[in-house]
């Protein structure tokens, strides 16, 4: 008559870890060895350590064909923790090196690893969550996108850094700001185009820098403000341009200096008015060109100096003019 299975329990001796086996001794039984055991799988692999107690279903009452259920609690293989409604699992050998954890009475679910946490799908990663959501990096943070990559929040979005902080494209960069845009730099600002630079306001544009401000533009810049500029500067400002400089006001300019104003101009200078010009040439030469009235009107004594030339009014010169009578009074026209 064929015996009843029975159910041993004795210590690890042997394990074949490809073959996913190993053999059991019984104390009790004299340390008889089992033959070749299998470890209950379920699809999960995690082999016993030697001198681990297990426990063993035997067919018969001896040491020969069975299975193993598995390892068992006991004073040397105490759980690291446990109550009602949790649930632990251990992946290393060393208990709390990598595990997953869940506890019931708090909905928290806990996945764990002492050196690296890694997920690898050969297709999509789905990620979702009713409530706030956390990354915290104790070191370096790195997202990678393959085509590309995307942040958006129905709300607010914030990025902070206690360090360094840059934004790399190496194609099209875009912002899109619906609301107020805020800059601030507490330190050097630096900007470098190498294309074309465009820039619309439709509203009023305030730029405040406490420290130095350096762009380099290696192309064509056009600003279209439709809306007032203010531009605020408290210390000294030194613009160099080595090609041509082109401004349109269609409206009043107004500027005012507290100071000196110093104005060095290496090539010709020409003001030009309606009909009338004021030029100045390389050489020196000044020119007026009047389409109307000339008036020149001083408060305090007028000198009018040269070296050799004429001044001539309505005709007369009043260098070389000559009175008819040989008098002194005021010159006669056609004298």
């Amino acid at each position: 008559m064929a015996q009843a299975p029975q159910a041993r329990t004795g210590r690890v001796s042997k394990i074949n870890y490809e073959a996913g086996t190993y053999e059991v001794t019984y104390p009790d039984r004299g340390h008889a060895v089992t033959c070749t055991i299998n470890a209950v799988s379920n699809g999960e692999y995690k082999m016993p350590e030697i001198g681990d107690l297990v426990s063993v279903v035997h067919n018969g009452n001896g040491t020969v064909a069975g299975v193993a259920s598995g390892t068992v609690w006991n004073r040397t293989n105490k759980p690291v923790k446990g109550h009602a409604g949790y649930y632990r699992k251990e992946y290393g050998r060393t208990k709390g090196k990598a595990y997953e954890e869940y506890d019931d009475a708090t909905g928290v679910h806990t996945t764990y690893a002492d050196k690296r946490l890694g997920r690898n799908s050969a297709g999509e990663i789905f990620d979702e969550s009713a409530g706030p959501t956390t990354i915290n990096a104790g070191g370096a943070l790195t997202l990678n996108g393959g085509p590309s990559a995307s942040l958006a929040a129905e709300g607010s979005v914030g990025m902070a850094a206690g360090g360094d902080m840059s934004v790399e494209s190496g194609g099209a960069y875009s912002e899109v700001v619906g609301g107020d845009l805020t800059r601030e730099c507490a330190g050097d600002a630096k900007e470098t185009y190498e294309g074309k630079v465009e820039r619309e306001h439709a509203d009023e544009v305030k730029e405040t820098y406490e420290g130095k401000v350096e762009r380099e533009h290696t192309d064509d810049i056009n600003e279209t403000i439709t809306a007032n500029t203010i531009r605020m500067q408290e210390g000294n400002k030194t613009e160099s341009v080595t090609g041509n400089i082109t401004k349109t006001v269609e409206g009043n300019t107004t500027k005012t200096a507290t100071g000196d104003v110093n104005i060095t101009i290496v090539g010709n200078l020409t003001l030009t008015v309606g009909g009338t010009v004021i030029s100045v040439d390389s050489g020196g030469n000044v020119t007026v060109t009047g389409a109307a009235n000339v008036t020149v009107n001083a408060a305090g004594a007028l000198n009018v100096t040269g070296a050799t030339g004429d001044v001539t009014v309505d005709g007369i010169s009043l260098v070389h003019h000559k009175h008819k009578d040989g008098g002194t009074g005021e010159p006669e026209k056609g004298a």
